[in-house]
């Protein structure tokens, strides 16, 4: 009897054909994706139910012949196919600290004060067909700071450095647009990219992008700052969002808190969006082998007037997209706003896969597991993004009619009142599976950790019941 279709996918098609030496070595690899799947928080102990299995995967992670990349190579690959079913997608960009307790982070480089561990740059393909579907990893890369302190250099002396790692966003940009080809990509970037070499060379290249400015630069146009220039622009259009509570995060022994995004309350918000071209002048601090001047469409995305005590929202978007009808003014915000799925693709890696709380020893058995999370952790958002997505489809195109019936019947199972209707929708199916995941309706939409439980209920109880009914079935035949 064939398998009913998964949701997300078959796993082993991201691992099959990982750039590995042996067929011995790939096919481990699929085990132990598969075992961290059905439980990505679990330990490997706990995951992992024999010693032999426990064994194998602590060998398997520090073997000098399996590398992050060879690990990671199928799945880019398979994202690649995915991105070139669609018109235009996303390739967002952003970096995060991992951090390590005890003696493995004594080992690490040195993060803020006190920490250790290292920076992990990622790059997530999504979907710009307005359903933001993350289509999956199409770049990571690994920054280990030295243990050295820092000389005192001034602005000038490190823009020469070429081992900076501003680079970074430079080199993530061409690595993921030679991959993507001919796909039409829009690389988003928040305003750690806005830097005027990296501007620049997208540019140059008709790379498109969409990069918040983090800076008051000078322009042309009113002999000021990008500030001035944007501040009395026509108002194209308007817009009421929901704005989600923000904490100031607890500093780590050493460091200082950051400045950037200040607590908030969660509100509704008014938004006003206004647009115009400026041209951007070069920094002093910038070499003449690049242009004096660049051209650029500016997106103006601010609150008027917000309540009592709390700060403005503002975005002052630098893009390469046109902006000549209020249409593609707003796809521009669209695709900011699409940059939130990576911070919660680093939500997932954390919390989703407990990937820092792993007792891995080494930056090469770490950097192995990380390759394993990255596909893990875009697997638990993908499930996520296809109940918010695609919540009007037939649940049967994605669910396959066999694991459907065993959902309502699971659902009757459980004591569920409320099963599903005789023509389910995608979003009738999740909401089911979401209760298998012990979701309560008052708590709002479910989240990707609930939605990953009750898949995984599905599939466990589902599989027993589809089994004993073909039984079922041959005996009466």
């Amino acid at each position: 009897m064939e398998e009913a279709p998964s949701i997300v996918g078959e796993l082993r098609e991201e691992f099959v054909d990982a750039e590995l030496p042996d067929w011995r070595l790939r096919e481990r690899l699929i085990g132990l994706a598969s075992e961290l799947d059905a439980a990505p928080a679990k330990s490997l102990p706990r995951a992992l139910k024999t010693t032999a299995a426990r064994e194998a995967a602590y060998r398997f992670l520090g073997n000098r012949r399996v590398t992050a990349k060879g690990i990671l190579a199928p799945h880019m690959a398979a994202t690649v196919q995915r991105a070139q079913q669609h018109e235009a997608v996303y390739v967002v960009s952003d970096t995060t600290e991992f951090s390590f307790s005890g003696e493995r982070g004594a080992r690490l480089g040195r993060l803020q004060g006190e920490t250790r561990g290292f920076l992990g740059h990622f790059a997530l393909a999504v979907s710009a067909d307005g359903k933001r579907r993350p289509l999956g990893v199409v770049g990571m890369e690994l920054l280990v700071r030295s243990e050295e302190r820092k000389q005192h250099r001034n602005i000038y002396q490190c823009k020469k450095d070429p081992k900076r790692e501003s680079l970074r966003w430079a080199r993530m940009v061409e690595s993921t647009s030679e991959q993507l080809g001919q796909v039409h990509a829009i690389h988003v970037m928040d305003s750690e990219a806005d830097i005027y070499e990296l501007l620049t060379e997208m540019t140059r290249a008709g790379r498109g992008f969409i990069v918040r400015a983090g800076q008051d630069r000078l322009v042309t146009e009113c002999e000021g700052c990008l500030s001035e220039a944007v501040a009395n622009g026509e108002i194209l259009l308007e817009r009421d969002v929901a704005l989600s509570r923000r904490t100031v995060s607890r500093s780590k022994p050493g460091c200082k808190p950051s400045r950037r995004n200040g607590p908030r309350d969660a509100r509704r918000a008014r938004l006003q969006i206004s647009c115009r071209q400026v041209s951007l002048k070069r920094p002093k601090t910038c070499t003449t082998d690049y242009p004096g001047t660049i051209a650029v469409n500016v997106v103006r995305v601010f609150e008027p007037t917000p309540p009592e005590g709390q700060a403005p929202v503002e975005w002052q978007l630098l893009t390469s997209e046109p902006i000549t009808t209020v249409a593609e003014v707003a796809a521009i915000v669209d695709g900011y706003r699409t940059r939130w799925l990576i911070e919660e693709y680093f939500k997932a890696i954390k919390t989703g896969c407990a990937y820092e709380s792993r007792q891995l020893e080494s930056l090469r058995t770490l950097s192995n597991f990380l390759a394993i999370v990255a596909v893990l952790a875009w697997r638990l958002l993908l499930l996520r993004a296809i109940h918010r997505g695609e919540k009007d489809r037939r649940a049967d195109d994605i669910l396959g009619a066999d694991l459907l019936e065993a959902l309502a019947e699971r659902l009757k199972d459980i004591g569920e009142r409320k099963t599903l209707p005789p023509s389910p929708s995608v979003d009738d199916a999740m909401k089911g599976i979401a209760r298998l995941g012990g979701h309560i309706t008052s708590n709002g939409a479910p989240g990707w950790q609930v939605l990953w439980r009750g898949y995984q209920d599905l599939l466990t109880w589902g599989a027993g019941y589809i089994r004993g009914r073909s039984i079922t079935y041959r005996d009466q035949s």
